[in-house]
């Protein structure tokens, strides 16, 4: 999966359609709040975005649509250390901050990062192909 083409909703909705999806209203919903999001979500947390933005839906539709966007390969899911199932779109920045405590994932936007990256491959003489960082840890204790 190439990660230099930003992902958009409209790129995700051309997956779906080419799958053979009908773009729903909840479904484009889902599909931006799944974009947006900075952290990893798990489908509660969809769930209760999907209900603040008015719309009515049935609580075991979004669970299909999530089921139905990881077997398309739009999603993936994950677990870190808790039984949460935190989703992430395919394709979205590939370095990430996991939190021990909680499994929450943050995608790391750095271009520090980018340009160490890009150096290490230099100093031996590569081209980059592909490329990710995930950052383990816990929070700090307060002192």
């Amino acid at each position: 999966m190439s990660y230099n083409k930003p992902i958009t909703v409209k790129s995700l909705e051309k997956i779906c359609v080419d799958n053979g999806l009908r773009m729903t209203s909840l479904r484009r919903c889902m599909l931006s709040i799944l974009v947006n999001s900075v952290e990893h979500l798990t489908v509660i947390e969809v769930i209760e975005q999907v209900l603040s933005s008015s719309l009515n839906i049935n609580l075991a539709s979004i669970y299909r649509n999530m089921l139905v966007f990881e077997k398309i390969g739009i999603l993936r899911s994950h677990t870190v250390k808790t039984p949460q199932i935190y989703y992430e779109v395919v394709g979205s920045v590939p370095d990430h901050f996991i939190d021990l405590d909680t499994g929450k994932a943050r995608e790391l936007h750095h271009k520090a990062l980018d340009v160490f990256k890009a150096a290490i491959v230099e100093q031996y003489g590569y081209k980059k192909e592909d490329c990710y960082l995930r950052l383990y840890a816990y929070p700090k204790a307060p002192l």
